[in-house]
């Protein structure tokens, strides 16, 4: 995402509202060894960074503590200013695919993602925009129901 320059701070570079956290070769987590310091907060998105899948822009809201293995990164608030699902809905939107660096393995870099910007609306603004995309959610599956048993009808009928 390209920064359009406003003076009125409702955008915001992501590095300065969010912490981003990969695990190097070096650190190998157990079941045994999975220190609070290695983990990731609730409410991180989680994306693949190195291979072939992190081509695949396919994101992920966590929904407990977790760890994550180092082909893995995440982005989780520092603060408050950002609401995860609002965080989630707004890394679900960027194409982080366009932040692959090319090479034998391709793979995005931190910094990358970090140094991209985001609209940095009202806390409210991000709860009334979370309902609406719930609604839609809610909406797009019934539309889908319907469809569905519009369906099943027809070929009733067909076959009938």
């Amino acid at each position: 995402m390209n920064r359009i320059d406003n003076t009125n701070d409702i955008e915001k570079r992501l590095s300065e509202i969010l912490l981003t956290k990969c695990l190097t070769p070096c650190e190998h987590v157990s079941d045994d060894s999975a220190s609070y310091s290695k983990q990731i907060p609730e409410g991180s998105v989680i994306f693949a960074k190195n291979g072939a899948a992190s081509m695949s822009n396919k994101k992920r809201l966590t929904k407990i503590r977790c760890c994550i293995d180092m082909n893995t990164m995440a982005v989780f608030p520092k603060n408050d200013l950002i609401l995860p699902d609002f965080l989630f809905a707004t890394i679900e939107a960027m194409d982080v695919s366009s932040h692959v660096r090319q090479g034998a393995i391709p793979s995005i870099s931190p910094k990358s993602i970090e140094d991209s910007y985001i609209a940095m609306p009202t806390k409210e603004e991000q709860f009334r925009y979370i309902s609406m995309t719930k609604q839609a959610d809610k909406s797009g599956f019934e539309l889908r129901k319907s469809i569905d048993a519009i369906d099943a009808v027809i070929k009733s009928l067909i076959n009938s």
